[in-house]
């Protein structure tokens, strides 16, 4: 006969309510980590307590109607991702008369997308002119500041290191890349920083006229088939999911971008798991406008996208006439450059030198 159960045993079948403060605790929609505890119905979430006797209902604050600061869609994203991963951390301003908001426009309409119901705010009484002074006034002086472009990509890949990503920063890694470019510029690290022009010695005019108009990426031809690179493409099965041809050469229908044949720069708006560059590096005449080109395209890429890049087997020396201009470059040469953003894994091409390059992390 089974034993009967003790009052103590009784009592510890009972599931023990849970406190206020954990009861509380919940996670707003989009937001990946938890937030302070709320009150019951309040979705929001706050990198203080400070915050708390601040939030505000979202219905009784009004966009401002004047609001001279506009928010495209990549500065809404930015802010999107910096609410979801650290949570509103100050208040907006907020005009008594009208409940208007003045400073935080941006972050209410992210805050409703997000479904969240409250946002911190403080309420300031003022008449118009000193509202929208002070909203000028605090967006203008924002923008006014600068950046310690060594500072960020230090700070940038101590977090990448830290936690896997750059997640909420509102850096891309294309923009960090192009940073690091600069500075390597502004060091001498690149050939056209010490003398943009050395590579363009002994060209007359009219053969600079056409260097310069290469330079602008007009680069391809117009092509009836597939180039060799895009067919060698094809048989190691290496174009896959949404594939862009950033150049020259066609291949099954691929969206392409060329600017001197099809410019269709909304191409550029989206991400791309596959870029493919082919017969382009190699006749651009200065390297910081390779970089460019590269940094272009690495910022074109899904996070797990990858570059296909093809150049000319390496020419004895610079070729440069008035038909183009064609880069001396070897193997060591191109991936000397592709080392400072990608790992390149060399494709073993018959007529060409082509490379899988994949964006490595920074720092």
């Amino acid at each position: 006969m089974p034993a009967k159960a003790t009052p103590k045993k009784k009592a510890a079948r009972k599931r023990a309510p849970r406190s206020k403060a954990v009861k509380r605790r919940r996670r707003a929609p989009g937001v990946s980590r938890e937030t302070v505890a709320l009150p019951d119905g309040v979705i929001a979430v706050i990198a203080s307590p400070d915050l708390a006797g601040l939030l505000k209902p979202l219905g009784e604050l009004v966009q401002d109607p004047t609001n001279a600061r506009t928010h495209d869609k990549a500065n809404l994203d930015a802010i999107r991702a910096s609410l979801a991963k650290y949570g509103q951390h100050r208040p907006a301003v907020v005009q008594r008369q009208g409940m208007v908001i003045k400073i935080g426009n941006g972050m209410h309409q992210v805050a409703v997308e997000l479904g969240w119901t409250h946002i911190a705010a403080v309420v300031v009484d003022e008449d118009d002119v000193a509202a929208t002074g002070r909203a000028l006034a605090d967006n203008r002086s924002g923008e006014l500041g600068g950046w310690d472009a060594q500072a960020v990509l230090d700070q940038a890949a101590a977090i990448e290191r830290a936690q896997g990503d750059l997640e909420g920063l509102a850096w891309t890694p294309a923009e960090l890349a192009e940073l690091q470019a600069k500075q390597d510029r502004a060091a001498g690290k690149h050939e056209a920083a010490a003398d943009p022009t050395r590579l363009l010695d002994g060209f007359g005019d009219e053969e600079r006229a056409v260097v310069e108009t290469l330079a602008g990426y007009r680069t391809s031809i117009a092509r009836s088939g597939d180039s060799a690179p895009m067919n060698a493409y094809q048989r190691s099965r290496l174009l896959k999911g949404d594939v862009l041809d950033y150049g020259a050469g066609l291949l099954h229908g691929l969206a392409r971008f060329d600017p001197a044949y099809d410019p269709d720069y909304g191409l550029l708006t989206r991400a791309w798991d596959v870029v493919t560059c082919n017969y382009v590096l190699n006749v651009l005449p200065l390297e910081h406008q390779r970089v460019e080109a590269l940094l272009t395209m690495r910022g074109l890429l899904k996070p797990r996208g990858y570059l296909l890049v093809a150049c000319w087997k390496k020419a004895d020396k610079d070729t440069k006439s008035p038909k183009g201009y064609q880069c001396a470059w070897g193997l060591d040469e191109w991936e000397a450059l592709f080392g400072r953003w990608f790992q390149a894994e060399r494709l073993g091409a018959r007529g060409f030198m082509g490379w899988k390059l994949v964006p490595r992390a920074l720092g």
